[in-house]
């Protein structure tokens, strides 16, 4: 246990250290990913084929605040979509917008989670991100939970949408394909069981696990990761029932069980607390009489070499 805290005590150093060096080199290796991906997703225009062009937008991206990075997003997913359908351009731009605006704009330290979600959800690791905002972000995460879930869903919508774009057709029509798509979407959204069963199931997690990680616990931290992933559980299987709804359970347990293995993974990382040494303190002011529990971190016993 003592050569694991060493380890972990000369990571935080050197991250410490060189953080103004590993974050934007960080931030490049996940916006590159990001980026290489949406392309690969869409692939509609071979402007963003080449793989300088992702280099250099994840390169931006390293520099500038989150927000920005989600506007770089929308222009790609803009300039892919034009080279196929005006219509379906205009419909998933107003959407983006909204997104934006409502969302991203308003809480920008939440914008990169919304992002995270379609991502995690293609590496099948999505379970974890419910589980690391609601013992670190707390209940106003739930919203970019829910956001990021919708955005995910939306993209199984866009080949229907996009077999609705009409070649060629006049001014006069565009009018009423933009009707259509948008009745298309509105239906398809409103009918995803699926999606309203993971916002559901996330939102419960995220709010459970705010109110557990606050008593007065022994290891309360690791109690709350845990009592989040039986939580999931639960939440799917209620939500499949009540609402119709098709979410693998088995897929729902094993991812959870992952996520709860990350994000305990993650919470040594940060910090470990020696309950054993756990003190309560009182004192008072004028006003006021204070009850206070400290807890120490445990730190990495210091290895002192012997001088000869």
């Amino acid at each position: 246990m003592e050569r694991v805290l060493e380890i972990r005590g000369m990571l935080i150093g050197l991250y410490k250290k060189f953080d103004r060096i590993i974050n934007p080199i960080g931030k490049f290796i996940i916006s590159l990913i990001m980026v290489t991906k949406l392309n690969k997703f869409f692939g509609y225009s071979p402007l963003f084929a080449s793989l300088m062009i992702n280099i250099v937008m994840a390169g931006l991206a390293a520099f500038l605040p989150t927000s920005w990075f989600v506007l770089l997003l929308m222009a790609v997913i803009t300039l892919q979509l034009f080279a196929v359908s005006i219509e379906a351009t205009v419909v998933v731009l107003l959407v983006m917008l909204v997104v934006y605006l409502l969302f991203a704009r308003i809480q920008p330290k939440y914008a990169m989670l919304i992002l995270l979600v379609p991502w995690f959800y293609s590496m099948h690791i999505v379970y974890v991100l419910p589980l690391f905002a609601g013992l670190f972000l707390g209940v106003s995460s739930i919203i970019p939970l829910a956001v990021g879930v919708t955005v995910y869903s939306f993209t199984a919508y866009l080949p229907g949408l996009l077999e609705l774009h009409v070649p060629n057709a006049t001014l006069f029509e565009s009018p009423d394909i933009l009707i259509e798509m948008y009745k298309y979407l509105s239906l398809a959204i409103l009918a995803d069981r699926n999606m309203m069963v993971i916002i559901g199931a996330f939102s419960g997690v995220v709010i459970v696990m705010y109110f557990v990680r606050k008593l007065e616990i022994n290891y309360i931290h690791y109690i709350a990761i845990g009592i989040g992933a039986i939580t999931m559980i639960i939440a799917v299987v209620i939500a499949n029932a009540v609402l119709s709804g098709t979410v693998s359970v088995g897929g729902v347990l094993l991812g959870s069980i992952v996520g709860m293995l990350l994000v305990a993974a993650f919470q040594f990382a940060k910090f470990s607390l020696d309950y054993n040494r756990s003190e309560k303190l009182q004192f008072e002011d004028d006003e006021y009489v204070y009850y206070v529990r400290t807890i120490p971190k445990i730190k990495a016993p210091t290895q002192q070499k012997e001088q000869k």
